[in-house]
């Protein structure tokens, strides 16, 4: 962890090791010290995380727009748009036109796909799994507030719902951090 002691304003040891690791992969005079050259390989270190985190941001916008776009849309089992759609298929869809990622027509292929993340960690654009006894029976994409968009059952248009249960959820992350 990058820390600065605020009383005297020296860096601690962890951020001495952690400016030795930044000159040492940079091929930089390892010295702990950031002088000029190690400053300006920080900042634009520091712009292009930041710029990175941008791109990500606007997936995740784009996933919650085209999702939501399908509302109304309604559940055929098997397809996968852009008029109708089953759990998985929504998923397929909605991530290849939001951000160009490919995915298998399998809500187990999908949950497997990503990162399994916490639900205070969850974030709209992440997708809900559903399991019971350890087979996954369904699947939405996390819409914030509790709720999932998805295309639940024959019958029934993709909406937007309250996530029904704890018991047996858990929350998948497709998109990498920055």
């Amino acid at each position: 962890m990058l820390d600065v002691d605020p009383r005297t304003g020296t860096f601690n040891e962890n951020t001495k090791r952690a400016v030795k690791r930044f000159q040492h992969h940079r091929g930089f005079d390892v010295t702990g010290v950031i002088n000029e050259r190690t400053y300006n390989a920080l900042e634009r270190r520091w712009e292009a995380i930041q710029q990175a985190r941008a791109r990500i941001e606007r997936k995740y916008d784009r996933i919650m727009k085209v999702a939501r776009n399908q509302k109304g849309d309604p559940y055929v089992y098997g397809a996968a748009g852009p008029g109708a759609f089953d759990c998985s298929g929504l998923i397929l869809y909605t991530y290849r036109q939001a951000a160009g990622r490919s995915l298998q027509h399998s809500a187990a292929a999908q949950a497997r796909a990503g990162e399994r993340v916490g639900r205070k960690q969850a974030r709209p654009g992440d997708l809900v799994i559903f399991q019971n006894n350890g087979d996954i029976y369904h699947a939405g994409i996390y819409a914030g507030s509790g709720d999932l968009i998805h295309a639940s059952r024959p019958g029934t248009n993709v909406k937007r719902d309250p996530i029904w249960t704890n018991k047996g959820v858990y929350y998948v992350r497709l998109l990498k951090k920055a």
